[in-house]
Formats: C-alpha cells, sequence, structure tokens
C-alpha cells in the first residue's frame, strides 16, 4: 500500500490514542511534576508549530493575523464529522464544541485521564503560535469532566451570521491546500513529544519511554501504522 493510501486509514482516534499513549508512559516513568511538565512542553511546542504554519500561509497569501482568517486556515480535515460545534453568541463569538472525536477516543479506551492534558495546553498554544496578540478562552473543557468545551474569542465578534458562514466558506476553499492528513499529525505529535522527553530524561530513558508509546498504540492501530509514524516524524513540520 502507498503511503497516501494508508495515511487515508489515520483520524482523530490514532491522534488521541497516540497523545494518551505519550502521555501515560511519560507520566508513569517520571516523577508527577516533571512528567506533567514533559507532556505539557511537547504540546505546547506542537501547538505552537501548527499555529506558525497557518501563520505562514496565510501570510504568504497576503491575508491579516486575525481571528477569521485563523479560523480559515485550520488544518484539521475532519470527513466523518466526529466533532460537533454550535454557535452560542456573536458577540464576542462563541461556540461550544459539543461532541469531540478526542474525548470520546480517550473514553472507549479507558485513558481520559492521560488524554486531558493534550487539551489543557493545545489551544492557547496553537493560537499564540499563529499571532500571540488574538484572545481565546477555553472553559469549561470536555475531557476536564465537563459536557461541552467552550470557546470565547476575546475582543473579536461577528455583526452577523453572514459574516460567520463567509468564513465558513473560506474555510472550505481553503481546505484541500492547507489541509493536512492525521498521519501528518501523528507524526508532528509524535515528534514533539519525542524531542520533550528526550532533553528532560535523556537519550536511554527517552527511547524507551517513546518506544513503549508507540507499542501501545500499536495494540490498537497495528505495527503498519506505528512505522509510518515513525517513518514521517523527522520531516520539517514548519514547512508551509
Amino acid at each position: 500500500m502507498e503511503n497516501t493510501e494508508l495515511a487515508a486509514e489515520f483520524y482523530v482516534d490514532d491522534h488521541a490514542l497516540l497523545f494518551a499513549a505519550l502521555a501515560k508512559h511519560i507520566l508513569e516513568s517520571t516523577d508527577e511534576k516533571q512528567g506533567l511538565a514533559i507532556v505539557r512542553q511537547g504540546v505546547t511546542e506542537y501547538g505552537l508549530e501548527r499555529g506558525l504554519r497557518y501563520a505562514g500561509r496565510c501570510l504568504a497569501n497576503g491575508d491579516e493575523l486575525n481571528v477569521a482568517n485563523y479560523m480559515a486556515y485550520s488544518e484539521l480535515v475532519e470527513p466523518k464529522g466526529w466533532n460537533k460545534s454550535l454557535t452560542r453568541a456573536l458577540a464576542p463569538y462563541k461556540f461550544d464544541t459539543v461532541a469531540c472525536g478526542w474525548a470520546a477516543t480517550w473514553k472507549k479506551y479507558g485513558m481520559l485521564e492521560y488524554g486531558k492534558h493534550y487539551c489543557t495546553w493545545i489551544d492557547a498554544s496553537l493560537v499564540r503560535g499563529f499571532n500571540p496578540e488574538i484572545e481565546l478562552e477555553v472553559n469549561p473543557i470536555m475531557s476536564h469532566g465537563h459536557d461541552c468545551c467552550s470557546f470565547t474569542w476575546k475582543n473579536f465578534s461577528f455583526a452577523t451570521q453572514e459574516e460567520a458562514d463567509k468564513v465558513a466558506k473560506r474555510r472550505r476553499e481553503l481546505l484541500p491546500g492547507v489541509g493536512r492528513d492525521f498521519l501528518y499529525h501523528c507524526a508532528h505529535l509524535f515528534s514533539t513529544m519525542c524531542r520533550a522527553v528526550y532533553f528532560a530524561s535523556g537519550a536511554g530513558v527517552g527511547r524507551k519511554i517513546t518506544s513503549d508509546s508507540l507499542d501501545e498504540y500499536a495494540v490498537v492501530f497495528g505495527n503498519r501504522k506505528k512505522e509510518a509514524i515513525r517513518a514521517n516524524c523527522n520531516r520539517d513540520f514548519l514547512e508551509i
């Protein structure tokens, strides 16, 4: 099977379980304070680099680094529609995510305790990578025991629903060019988490933690996917 065909088999559940396995083995192999610091570093770097890619593509097209374009340049391709959101207010713009593929996967495999750490830091890091002047509040968070994730964009509003619909239309137009499959996202996540583990724990401990994490992922998704993540994790993830 060609790499592109295998990439099409990756989805939210791969990404979610990979992160949870990494967080589990990091936290079980270190004391709590160090483990949380490593997980936070890996998630933060992953989010910052994703946000920087969004920004790079946005600027390359001559567009401004504002909230509307942050939404429009999102890389996530989710054809199965596992994630569902509802608009709560236009001014300031607020929406609630009421169904989440990540949270559902962690619950399915009994990994919510580990997966929830991704949600703690990812969105703030994505936004900061795109434009540090943008303010986003995420509270409450579903994986932390609530019914939804509530996103409020500080100092940003849509005057009408039509304006919001235009941003959604722009996102659909851009997605074929800016979207990245979940093999790409899994490899990027593994890359940043590996760096965080290796820098904090050294090559010996770091190699064991990351290898054990991939092995646990492979119990569910198989060795072919595991090796695909390994094969793609050394690329330049700042390339737009």
